[in-house]
């Protein structure tokens, strides 16, 4: 497991982006907590490229017992957005601790929202893992909102943030109001995958 050091405070046009993704399309009936938007790009020879076009997101039901064995489909996340989160994230921050070589990433934007009546789930799916060779889960922001912490668990005994995710599982808690009212967490969460050699 890595630790990235903590990344400066986050421009406010980067936060305020939350604002504008739209509810995430593959949620389940009823379950409208959750807003989305999805970009992929790549890391070679530490350089960074974010794709202009967006790419079908697939777990397996293995993986992932929610929304598993289904194509899913996102919204891009704005480019400069995601330009921001692939070099100031990844090459800055994530790029230095993992093994050297070329890599393709995902950059998931993420806003899990909660009222009095509704709790909003960051992992409707459970404890489980992506499917990528690392995750890394950065929270950009919480207003008004208690739990959405972040656990990771050993996938060889379940007992025990840029993380291996061939090693660990991870979850993170449902969030609630503290105070009456509406309360969210902003997170954008990070895929590696080692690129197939040409």
């Amino acid at each position: 497991m890595y630790f990235v050091k903590e990344v400066s405070q986050l421009p406010n046009a980067i936060k305020q982006s939350f604002l504008d993704l739209k509810r995430d399309p593959n949620m389940k009936q009823g379950d409208n907590y959750r807003y989305r938007a999805f970009s992929v790009g790549d890391v070679n020879n530490n350089k960074v490229s974010v794709s202009p076009h967006g790419e079908v997101f697939h777990q397996s039901q293995k993986l992932n017992k929610y929304q598993g064995g289904i194509d899913r489909h996102f919204p891009l996340i704005e480019m400069p957005v995601a330009q921001y989160v692939a070099d100031n994230i990844i090459r800055s921050h994530i790029y230095p601790l993992i093994p050297k070589g070329n890599y393709h990433f995902g950059i998931h934007q993420i806003r899990i929202e909660t009222t009095d009546e509704i709790t909003g789930k960051p992992a409707p799916e459970g404890i489980h893992q992506d499917g990528f060779d690392y995750v890394c889960v950065l929270c950009a922001n919480l207003n008004n909102v208690s739990g959405g912490n972040s656990v990771l668990v050993d996938v060889k005994d379940r007992s025990h943030i840029l993380f291996d995710d061939k090693k660990y599982a991870h979850y993170a808690s449902a969030i609630v109001p503290v105070i009456p009212g509406k309360g969210w967490r902003d997170v954008f969460v990070i895929t590696l995958q080692k690129a197939k050699k040409q």
